[in-house]
C-alpha cells in the first residue's frame, strides 16, 4: 500500500511535465509560423521605454498601415541623383559636403512614380551654416538638365523650416509659419526632425515634430491639378549637408 501511494504522485508529476513541455513547444512553433505583429514602438512605450536608433527616436515605417517605403535605408531603386553630391550613409540619403561650397542645386528624385493626393512622412536633418537650406519637393517636375525641379517645396533650414515655397514657377514663399510654431523651440537643430506633408486637392499642410508649420490652399487651377514626383533638395551655397531617411508615403483617395 505504501508503494502505491508513492507511485500515484510520481505519475501525476510526470504527466504535468510532459504537458508543460508540449505546450512550450507548441507556443514556440506558433510564434515561428505566426510572429507577433504588435507595434514595437507601442509595446516599448507600454513597458516604460522607447526604441531608439543611433540615439534618436526611430519611426517604425513597417507598422504604419497603408504606407509604402520609398527609401529603405540602402536600396536606391527608383531614385535618380548625382553621385558627386549625393551618397547613402548610415541608412540615410546624404546630400552635400562639409569640405566645399555647393555650386548649384542638387536633387535626389524618386522618378519611379508621380503622386498627387498623399501623405508623405520622413525624417530630415540639416548640418552647416545657418543660412544654408534644403527641402522636400512634391507634385514637381524633374529638370535634370537644369539641375532643378519645378513645383512645391516643404523648406528645411535657417528661418524657412516647414514653409511652402514654389520652386522655379512663381519663385516665392506661399505660406507664413502657422500660429503656435516656433523654430527655436520646435526644431532640433543639427538633429533629426519628423516631417509630414499632406496634399489633398488644393489643400496642402506641413507638420514638423508634430507641430503644424504650414496650411495652404492653392487658388490657381493649373497648379491644383498638377501631379508630379517627389525630390530631396540640397540648396546651392556654402559647404553644408542635408540628411533624409525613413521616407514613406500613403496615397489618398
Amino acid at each position: 500500500m505504501v508503494k502505491k501511494k508513492l507511485l500515484l504522485p510520481t505519475i501525476a508529476i510526470a504527466l504535468l511535465a510532459a504537458c508543460s513541455y508540449g505546450t512550450a513547444n507548441a507556443c514556440k512553433t506558433c510564434e515561428t509560423h505566426n510572429p507577433k505583429t504588435e507595434n514595437t514602438a507601442a509595446a516599448a512605450e507600454e513597458h516604460g521605454h522607447e526604441h531608439t536608433e543611433h540615439g534618436h527616436e526611430h519611426a517604425h515605417a513597417n507598422a504604419e498601415e497603408g504606407f509604402t517605403t520609398l527609401f529603405d535605408g540602402s536600396s536606391t531603386d527608383g531614385w535618380e541623383f548625382d553621385k558627386q553630391w549625393v551618397r547613402i550613409e548610415d541608412g540615410a540619403i546624404v546630400m552635400g559636403s562639409m569640405d566645399k561650397a555647393i555650386p548649384h542645386h542638387s536633387y535626389a528624385v524618386y522618378t519611379a512614380k508621380p503622386f498627387y493626393n498623399f501623405e508623405l512622412r520622413l525624417q530630415a536633418k540639416a548640418v552647416g551654416p545657418e543660412k544654408t537650406n534644403g527641402g522636400v519637393q512634391f507634385r514637381s517636375e524633374n529638370r535634370p538638365e537644369k539641375n532643378d525641379m519645378a513645383g512645391y517645396q516643404a523648406d528645411m533650414g535657417f528661418k524657412y523650416w516647414g514653409l511652402i515655397y514654389d520652386q522655379s514657377r512663381r519663385n516665392k514663399l506661399l505660406t507664413k509659419h502657422a500660429e503656435g510654431f516656433d523654430i527655436d523651440k520646435d526644431i532640433k537643430q543639427g538633429d533629426w526632425n519628423d516631417y509630414v506633408i499632406r496634399a489633398e486637392g488644393a489643400h496642402i499642410q506641413v507638420w514638423i515634430n508634430g507641430k503644424l508649420t504650414s496650411d495652404y490652399t492653392e487658388a490657381d487651377e493649373k497648379f491644383i491639378k498638377a501631379t508630379g514626383v517627389i525630390g530631396l533638395q540640397l540648396h546651392t551655397g556654402e559647404a553644408s549637408e542635408r540628411f533624409y531617411r525613413n521616407i514613406r508615403i500613403k496615397e489618398l483617395d
